[in-house]
């Protein structure tokens, strides 16, 4: 719904604007408010009160979401200034950089923010109708693959770790990729027994 509601719009800027009039339909947990600062804009998440919040996660993807697709309208990415975060900041901080594009983050704000220069919110919308179509079979999955450099080492071991993780517990003790030398150790840059020797130990 929320992206028929934008797929129209000509600009990001007027994208955003609808975002917020959309959310501001549903009464839940998060309040969604744009900022003209002058020069910035902040598409703002106030908690709405009353209304309890069990995990940052759904602030967290609030902001990516809105994010990533606005940079699937634009066909770019739609750069970002600083992201404001109002609960501490957790031991998955690497993590953060990945979700916002190594831009400063900034933990115990007032509420929850995406800064932008007010230039990148007329960028035009580069998408028509007929793309969304393709893009909702696809997500979330675009939504959450990297659109930046490749990423550290520790997120790519993460991901390796997680996608085998669940194979390594059905299969034999001879076919676990932390075994044998098939492991897929070319995204790390290492050969097996370099990879293989931390994780032992």
């Amino acid at each position: 719904m929320l992206g028929l509601a934008v797929i129209t719009a000509e600009t990001l800027g007027e994208s955003l604007q609808r975002t917020v009039d959309f959310n501001r339909l549903f009464t839940n947990s998060l309040i969604a408010e744009l900022i003209d600062e002058g020069e910035t804009v902040c598409y703002q998440l106030v908690r709405r009160p009353g209304y309890a919040i069990h995990s940052p996660i759904a602030i967290e993807q609030n902001l990516m979401v809105v994010h990533r697709f606005l940079t699937w309208l634009a066909q770019t990415r739609l750069p970002l200034l600083d992201v404001n975060l109002d609960y501490p900041a957790s031991r998955r901080d690497q993590e953060y950089l990945q979700m916002f594009f190594d831009v400063p983050q900034h933990f115990n704000q007032a509420s929850n923010c995406l800064r932008f220069h007010k230039d990148g919110l007329n960028l035009p919308n580069r998408r028509q109708p007929t793309d969304l179509e393709r893009f909702t079979q696809r997500a979330p999955a675009d939504l959450f693959n990297p659109l930046k450099q490749t990423p550290s080492l520790y997120q790519q071991t993460r991901a390796w770790l997680e996608l085998w993780s669940p194979m390594a517990k059905a299969a034999p003790a001879s076919m676990s990729p932390l075994r044998t030398s098939a492991c897929p150790n070319k995204p790390f840059g290492a050969n097996s027994n370099r990879v293989a020797r931390p994780i032992r130990s």
